[in-house]
């Protein structure tokens, strides 16, 4: 099985702990967790989580606060990284314990350079929502893609670089690297499984949370569809500790209610 490194950018090592969480439960054996953060305030305390937590190699790193913009320190987490595979694994969100092994069977059956999601379940934790957003198809905003960003897992000789300068150096950076990779390599694309990735709206998100809001009425799916998916919708999210949730179709109306682990009260997901 080919080394896959995920990578992490975080100015937040309290909320990147439970992204660390799902790396260590993954099933998928040959990977390390490379991890840059931007600033020192709580890198070693977050280091030492990693270490007691993450299986397999680790490496980490610290640079001063808002020193370099996110393209650039995805980069440095990249050129860290030793994985013949690179997958982005965000601070904030949530990646279901199969994810890396599903995402990386799908490139390499496909002899692909790249692979993404096309569905991810997005969550609201201000009112413990859950949609089920599907990007290939849409409602009302046209995407020229039906690939996630965020949900990237690349060969590393085919990735490029991230943007580090201009506006697109700081937001964006992920859908403009995912945009190149369309345009010259082969992608290829997991669908139907929207929980192996949690995309959590939290309020202090990158993006304000109208965009979030935005992709949920584009792309979250409508009630007779989450009916029709209840039991994979359930069965899927039991592998994460988010107890009761409320599953809404795109329009905020409620479907009904699934009940996953208890809440992990250290979670800043929860």
């Amino acid at each position: 099985m080919p080394l896959a490194s995920c990578v992490m950018v975080t100015k937040r090592p309290d909320m990147a702990r439970r992204a660390i969480d799902c790396y260590a439960r993954q099933d998928y054996p040959s990977r390390e967790l490379v991890i840059v953060c931007d600033g020192e305030d709580g890198y070693d305390a977050l280091h030492a989580y990693a270490a007691a937590r993450a299986p397999g190699p680790l490496v980490t790193a610290a640079v001063a606060t808002r020193s370099r913009p996110l393209g650039a320190l995805r980069n440095m987490a990249i050129e860290m990284a030793q994985g013949e595979i690179v997958c982005q694994w965000d601070d904030d969100d949530l990646s279901h314990p199969s994810r890396l092994s599903v995402q990386v069977s799908h490139m390499l059956a496909d002899d692909a350079g790249a692979c993404f999601l096309t569905d991810q379940v997005q969550l609201t934790t201000h009112d413990r929502s859950l949609y089920w957003c599907d990007w290939a198809h849409t409602r009302g905003w046209p995407l020229p893609w039906s690939t996630i960003p965020n949900t990237l897992l690349c060969r590393k000789a085919c990735l490029g670089r991230y943007p580090e300068s201009g506006p697109l150096a700081r937001r964006s950076e992920d859908t403009e690297v995912m945009r190149a990779l369309l345009a010259r390599t082969t992608v290829s694309r997991v669908s139907g499984l929207g929980w192996l990735y949690v995309y959590v709206s939290h309020g202090a998100n990158t993006w304000h949370e109208t965009h979030h809001r935005e992709i949920i009425r584009a792309t979250g799916m409508d009630a007779p569809e989450l009916v029709s998916r209840k039991g994979d919708l359930i069965a899927g999210m039991t592998a994460y500790s988010l107890g009761e949730l409320v599953v809404r179709d795109w329009s905020g109306d409620e479907a009904y209610r699934i009940t996953t682990a208890p809440v992990d009260r250290n979670s800043d997901a929860a």
